[in-house]
């Protein structure tokens, strides 16, 4: 009788503790939005894990980390919550409770449009027909083989996690799977494996790579596998991640959290954040040298990201107000505005500098209600007057790169980085940041940094690639440089993938020589601009850019329509300064679906003391003509005399601006008929040069790239 008692003592006080835990558990789940269940790899759960998830700023407040078990999914529907994680272990999808298995779990989720992350070293190994279809058909996965990772006499063989180039998730990063990494200090894994499953995507443009397995370091770049680690989709609404192994195989903690933080975001990409939230669209206005006197305007942006409205007192300028001021989208405390959700609100900023040579420096405020960050800043920075150092021109507009529409296959578009400064141009940063299904990048290996000279530039490759779903793809490459106008800056990737034809743009000439034109005269020349679609080509705007002298002009208006099949002329005329080499480009923003953004070349050279019409009347005795070696960095300049008589030619290689970098021949005979001359193109950096061509008193042009 004495044993029951006690026995039902202690059932009773257990009951309590029991009753007492679940209150308590109800408590703090209060408010969260965001479940890590804890009971599958406990062993690695918190160090793996949730220590990186609980200390995330962000994300921290709105955690929860309980056991998946039947009181806890009864207590807390799972889809109560925005993103569950589950860090597997050993375990399958297949295993769960009694009544609840993990995998039907995640299909509630899915169903409701939320969020899951998983990991696991044998999500891929013995499962039911139930997960296996999950695998293949919601997640994409087309599982290769289970990789060994342990010699025959148990050492343990190292890897590398690395990180899809151009994926949100993967990142490029490079994870020390199985082994140590030597840094300042020697980090190791929390756990090794002796085996890895690894997987290939079904379709890359709907599940996309999120991790690669690579054998060694130097296997990390500039190679391709389809032996994935990590994958990713989106099925409506819900977005999922799965990795075939867990984080505590990598060797750095800070592996673990940036991945954690990474999935994270992603996932939550399109989510109210909770309470009210700011983002920065904008957040710095650089202006570049701008001469005194006059102003120069940029516009900054912000929007509402939490799941309630931010209201926003105050938009002001809180530093420099004499050389910086808000002239459009100024917000005053007695005039509040509220954004909900998605939108947002620009506002211009205005500079104007007071003194030469001077670098300015100032900072917009803007005060809300956020959570998270209730003054936000804008930096501003402006310099007085044309102040020398390198200078960055490019050959697009607004910082856009339209692809227009692709039908059957990719499309490259050449990103001109043209120094035009007097100081070297180094860029420091050039990565793609923002990527629709991958459907952009670089055709070209870029490291980074890189310098451009004086007078040359640097041609950037950027592909947009075929998908097969039709839609607008969307980018953003970022780029960091110490020119002077353009330090910290975005390029807006936008391209779409459509089956119907639409307003096609060409033009007669794409490269247009101006030829040699006498100093402080003006010639001109005329282009035709033809729509070879089915649809009117509506031109938005027609812009002269890196034009740095302003010697090219279009002296007439030109069309804003051309209907199909019909063309407009566009006049372009010149008007040299100074005897060297000049060139621009021609810049035609409209809604053509197969170049938006359309660049025309121009280049002419100023002279001195020569007339035109004689020179091109005495170079039609020649024939000149730059043959490529494709298999050498050489070419043959091929020069046929038509004359019985004997010509004296000299030759030189200028750059951008003109200057002379290497001497081609000097006083060279021309003998009748065929002249064949070597050129070594070896000492020369990428960019755009010309050959100068003297033959007796006159002179041609021809330019070439080197990339």
């Amino acid at each position: 009788m004495k044993i029951f008692n006690i026995f039902i003592k202690i059932l009773t006080i257990a009951i309590l503790i029991l009753n007492f835990t679940n209150l308590f558990a109800q408590e703090i789940a209060i408010g969260k939005k965001y479940v890590f269940y804890n009971n599958f790899d406990p062993l690695f759960a918190q160090n793996a894990y949730y220590k990186h998830l609980s200390a995330m700023e962000e994300f921290k407040d709105y955690f929860v980390s309980m056991a998946f078990n039947d009181n806890n999914l009864t207590t807390y529907p799972i889809t109560n919550f925005e993103v569950a994680i589950f860090p597997m272990g050993d375990k399958k999808l297949s295993d769960g409770t009694s009544k609840s298995s993990v995998i039907s779990k995640i299909k509630e989720m899915i169903a409701a449009g939320k969020k899951v992350i998983i990991t696991g070293r044998n999500l891929l190994q013995g499962n039911t027909t139930e997960v296996s279809n999950f695998l293949s058909n919601d997640l994409g996965i087309q599982y290769i083989t289970r990789l060994r990772t342990q010699d025959g006499v148990g050492k343990f063989l190292g890897y590398i996690a690395f990180g899809w180039k151009y994926d949100p998730v993967g990142a490029a990063s490079v994870k020390f799977c199985n082994q140590g990494y030597e840094g300042p200090v020697t980090q190791w894994p929390l756990a090794y494996y002796s085996s890895i499953d690894v997987f290939r995507s079904k379709d890359r443009n709907k599940y996309f790579a999120v991790d690669k397995y690579h054998q060694l370091i130097q296997d990390t770049y500039g190679s391709d596998t389809d032996s994935l680690l990590g994958i990713r989709t989106e099925i409506g609404d819900a977005r999922i991640i799965l990795w075939s192994i867990g984080f505590e195989n990598f060797a750095v903690d800070e592996a673990r959290r940036d991945m954690l933080y990474r999935a994270m975001v992603w996932v939550l990409e399109n989510v109210p954040k909770p309470g009210s939230q700011i983002e920065m669209v904008r957040d710095v206005c650089d202006f570049g040298p701008v001469k005194v006197g006059e102003s120069k305007q940029l516009d900054a942006e912000f929007k509402s990201v939490g799941e309630l409205p931010l209201t926003v007192n105050e938009v002001s300028i809180a530093m420099s107000k004499d050389n910086f001021k808000i002239v459009k989208g100024e917000i005053k405390p007695e005039n509040p505005i509220t954004l909900n959700f998605g939108e947002s609100h620009t506002f211009t900023v205005e500079f104007t500098p007071s003194e030469t040579g001077v670098d300015y420096f100032g900072q917009a405020i803007i005060k809300s209600n956020s959570t998270t960050m209730n003054e936000a800043y804008v930096s501003l920075t402006g310099i007085g007057g044309n102040v020398s150092g390198p200078k960055l021109a490019m050959n697009i507009l607004e910082n856009t790169i339209n692809f227009g529409k692709i039908q059957f296959q990719s499309k490259t578009f050449d990103l001109s980085l043209k120094n035009t400064g007097n100081q070297d141009l180094d860029v420091n940063v050039l990565k793609i940041i923002e990527n629709t299904d991958d459907a952009f990048g670089f055709h070209q290996v870029i490291e980074t940094p890189f310098t451009i000279k004086p007078g040359t530039e640097k041609i950037i490759k950027i592909r947009f690639a075929l998908r097969e779903e039709e839609k607008k793809y969307y980018g953003k490459i970022h780029i960091e440089t110490n020119a002077i106008n353009a330090r910290n800056f975005d390029i807006n990737l936008i391209g779409e993938v459509s089956f119907t034809l639409g307003p096609i743009i060409s033009a007669s000439e794409t490269i247009v020589n101006l030829d040699t034109t006498q100093i402080g005269t003006t010639k001109t020349k005329t282009i035709t601009v033809e729509n070879k679609g089915d649809a009117a080509l509506l031109i938005t705007n027609t812009q002269i850019t890196a034009d740095e002298e302003d010697v090219f002009d279009l002296p007439e208006p030109f069309t804003d329509s051309i209907n199909p099949d019909e063309s407009a002329t566009l006049k372009i005329a010149f008007t040299p300064k100074e005897a060297k080499t000049y060139t621009a480009n021609i810049v035609i923003n409209s809604n053509a679906s197969n170049l938006p953004t359309f660049t025309i070349q121009m280049y002419g050279e100023g002279v001195s003391n020569t007339s035109v019409n004689e020179t091109e009347l005495h170079l039609s005795k020649h024939i000149i003509n730059l043959i490529q070696n494709n298999f050498s960095s050489e070419a043959i300049l091929s020069i046929i005399n038509k004359d019985n008589t004997v010509s004296e030619m000299n030759a030189d290689i200028l750059d951008l601006l003109g200057r002379k970098v290497k001497n081609i021949c000097k006083n060279l005979t021309l003998y009748p008929n065929l002249n064949n001359i070597n050129i070594s193109f070896q000492e020369l950096t990428v960019g755009t040069y010309f050959i100068a061509i003297n033959i007796n008193e006159y002179r041609v042009i021809i330019p070439f790239l080197i990339y």
